[in-house]
């Protein structure tokens, strides 16, 4: 029973831990997919480096079984703390200032500083605990420890998400997890060589963390956020909310990033945004805004609309900005004609019976797939259904009237050619702002018209005048934007939720402005991105029956299709930021699972039929999944069951795959496990899903599974005819 509770806790720990530092990372570099990628990537690095140092024999010889274990259990409890204060502190050591945007490079060098020593202590957990209960006469230890780790992985979502995720703070998790490993530590020691000094030193470190994690809390929060005045930090499902004030100004940071500034916003973009596209239509009544963190309201409201419906995503956000918004939020948000519905937008549009004369969708560009969930197909398919027969739909993006990159034109141009794919009208009117206005049942208003309906107004704009309106109406300007988009790059395709086209070019420009060596790379690497097909092609025709390359193989295929299940609930939510943690703990609960069904079929059949068995289920599972996604898309909770399923199949064949190989065994297993992991988080999360979408995808980790299956097809022929 000590050896399940140690492994349980150090699960338990590991998925907190894990889920802590990846979520304190996400607000340092503002939290895209793209990142997220890179730093999966350096943990499932680390667990492989782990796994493997501590199977090697000088570091066996220079520890005995139980040192080996209490070690790194005690300092992973160490530096977890440690490292969620150096990451507040990385923006500051670079002398970078809020809100600032940080490059691919430096994701992954903090991936490598703060989650790769954690990581490396999780899989020396594993090794050293292998060998700790062989030394217990254990029969099949290293199947033991999978499982109650994976039932620890399991347990710590669930808490993490549901009670953790928005409860005490990072500093405070840190502390009481040093406590459960407190636990842990003593016992692995020895009773009477150190059981109780172990006991001791951890309660007194969790004492520590717990009786400083408020002050650290405050002061690492506060040097994250230097030169501002910290009102409120709030995490909420969606993202890392934060109100900070400077030099009269409130600011509403989302993830570390600007979203919205008081009680001056951008007055250019506010007019023109909410303005043109009110001139647009004749007479609105019915207005619906999507988004926008509440700076289009004071605009809007201005207007003579008889109702304006206004979608938000995050309750925790609508909370904040009622309670700090200036200079006074009692008329804005008392005003009759204003709804405010605490609820995703693609769900609105689903669900809604209503019809609107006008449409804001108020998303930012497309740099995370939660935001480009607002510039797909669908998504215009669902505003066209609600949209009454002379409504209009409007969008803004930032534009320049002096030079667009080659990045930010296919930008533009993707997003256009898929409204155009939806709506038979469509205009984008270039400028600092980009407003794209799409339509179906009129004729296009004429300058004189939308002038002359400017005079008629009774809203008085500060900004938009005829003589602005001339000024942005120039014909010559649009010959000008008409010239910059011919020059773009691309493969033309629209933009659709599950081939995220948009969200590339995005992503590619965001690299420009603040990596640029990190978008020439990434160019690179998209445009020769080809290549992997022929390796891919070799790898079938040489893959073999191997347990190592069989396990890497499916390492890299179940994390391939875990970063899918997180992007997919990413598009169909928007709310990765929260279910992260469960996410990953029902992965290791669907592990655990399949490692008892893996020693059960162990002991029933041979055990190369029972691998070959398992790795038909792959196949079918990634059929299933294209299946799946070309009827009817995916949704939170498919998301929640492909994962749980996919660890299903990785834990399935960890004790067939420990029981066939040599020498170290399980320790080795599963640093080639972890090894393929570690390939796929990098190379499907960070490059396949956002350039090739879903489908392409999953045909790749197909084929990376069709290799080691045609391996144990040709190794059970040959059994039966050795047997016949």
């Amino acid at each position: 029973m000590i050896p399940a509770i140690v492994f349980f806790i150090c699960g338990l720990g590991a998925v907190i831990s894990q889920t802590v530092l990846l979520r304190e990372l996400l607000v340092v570099f503002q939290g895209n997919e793209l990142t997220l990628g890179v730093l999966l990537s350096q943990w499932l690095l680390g667990t492989a480096l782990g796994s493997w140092l501590a199977g090697r024999r000088a570091w066996q010889r220079r520890l005995p079984a139980g040192p080996g274990l209490l070690l790194p259990i005690l300092a992973a409890a160490l530096w977890f703390p440690a490292a969620i204060l150096i990451a507040r502190l990385w923006r500051e050591g670079l002398g970078v200032l809020p809100g600032q945007g940080l490059g691919l490079g430096q994701a992954w060098l903090a991936g490598t500083a703060l989650l790769l020593p954690q990581a490396v202590l999780t899989g020396l957990q594993f090794s050293a605990g292998v060998r700790w209960l062989d030394t217990r006469q254990s029969e099949g230890s290293g199947a033991r420890v999978y499982v109650w780790e994976a039932l620890g992985y399991a347990l710590g979502g669930v808490v993490f998400t549901f009670v953790l995720a928005s409860g005490p703070g990072s500093l405070a998790t840190a502390g009481w997890l040093a406590a459960v490993s407190g636990l842990a530590a003593a016992l692995v020691a020895q009773p009477r060589q150190g059981r109780w000094p172990a006991l001791a030193l951890a309660l007194l470190l969790a004492a520590m963390t717990l009786a400083w994690a408020r002050p650290l809390e405050s002061w690492s929060l506060g040097r994250q956020h230097r030169g501002w005045d910290l009102r409120a930090v709030q995490n909420s499902p969606y993202s890392r909310l934060a109100v900070a004030d400077r030099k009269g100004e409130r600011t509403f940071l989302f993830q570390g990033q600007p979203g919205l500034t008081l009680p001056y916003p951008d007055l250019e973009q506010a007019e023109i945004f909410t303005g043109i596209p009110w001139l647009c239509q004749p007479a609105p009544r019915r207005v619906l805004l999507l988004g926008g963190s509440g700076a289009f309201l004071p605009e809007l409201l201005e207007h003579p609309l008889s109702a304006l419906t206004y979608v938000e995503l995050d309750p925790w956000f609508l909370k904040l900005l009622e309670r700090y918004w200036l200079p006074e939020p009692a008329t804005l948000f008392r005003d009759p004609r204003l709804e405010i519905r605490p609820e995703d937008g693609r769900r609105f549009l689903a669900e809604t019976r209503e019809r609107f004369d006008l449409i804001y969708a108020a998303a930012p560009f497309p740099l995370t797939l939660g935001q480009n969930r607002y510039f797909t197909r669908e998504f215009f398919e669902q505003a066209r259904a609600v949209l009454a027969p002379s409504g209009w739909l409007a969008l803004a993006l930032p534009g320049s009237l002096v030079y667009l990159d080659p990045d930010w034109a296919e930008l533009l141009s993707i997003i256009r050619a898929t409204l155009q794919d939806v709506f038979p009208n469509v205009w984008l009117l270039p400028g600092e702002t980009n407003l794209l206005l799409a339509w179906q049942g009129q004729a296009w208003p004429t300058p004189d018209e939308l002038r002359q309906r400017l005079l008629d107004s009774p809203v008085r704009y500060q900004l938009l005048s005829p003589a602005y309106l001339a000024y942005r109406l120039d014909p010559e300007k649009q010959v000008w934007l008409e010239d910059q988009l011919s020059r773009a790059e691309g493969d033309g395709r629209s933009n659709e939720d599950y081939r995220p086209t948009a969200l590339v070019a995005g992503l590619l420009h965001w690299q420009a402005v603040f990596a640029p060596g990190a978008g020439r790379f990434y160019h690179r690497l998209r445009r020769y991105l080809w290549l992997l097909w022929p390796l891919l092609l070799g790898w079938l025709l040489l893959g073999r029956a191997e347990p190592r390359a069989t396990a890497a193989a499916s390492g890299c295929t179940a994390m391939g299709l875990q970063m899918l299940s997180l992007w997919s609930l990413q598009t169909a939510s928007g709310a990765l930021y929260g279910w992260l943690g469960l996410l990953s703990g029902l992965f290791m609960a669907g592990a655990a699972l399949g490692a008892f069904a893996g020693r059960s079929g162990a002991k029933r059949f041979p055990l190369v039929s029972a691998l070959l068995a398992s790795e038909a289920l792959f196949a079918f599972w990634i059929a299933a999944w294209w299946l799946v996604l070309r009827l009817h898309g995916l949704n939170t909770p498919a998301c929640l069951l492909f994962s749980a399923g996919s660890g299903w199949l990785l834990g399935a064949q960890f004790p067939l795959l420990a029981g066939r190989a040599s020498g170290s065994g399980a320790a080795g297993i599963y640093a080639a496990d972890a090894l393929g992991g570690w390939l796929a988080a990098g190379l499907v999360g960070s490059l396949l899903i956002p350039v090739w979408g879903w489908e392409l995808t999953l045909l790749a980790l197909g084929a990376v599974k069709l290799a080691t299956l045609k391996g144990w097809v040709l190794a059970e022929v040959e059994r039966k005819l050795s047997a016949g």
